[in-house]
């Protein structure tokens, strides 16, 4: 099997966060955070919660 993804560092959501925002304040792109974190996309809204931590790649 392929090894684990690793994360860089841990992102902490700020009040008022989503995606694109976390995406410009990481320089990451919104799919790639999508793909290391596929149990914070939650359909309809993908909502990210404050206080929520999101590995980045």
């Amino acid at each position: 099997p392929p090894p684990p993804s690793s994360c860089s560092y841990w992102y902490t959501v700020q009040a008022g966060q989503g995606w694109y925002s976390v995406s410009a304040a990481t320089g990451v792109s919104v799919s790639a955070l999508q793909a290391c974190n596929p149990g914070k996309v939650r359909p309809p809204n993908y909502w990210l919660y404050t206080g929520e931590k999101l590995c980045i790649p």
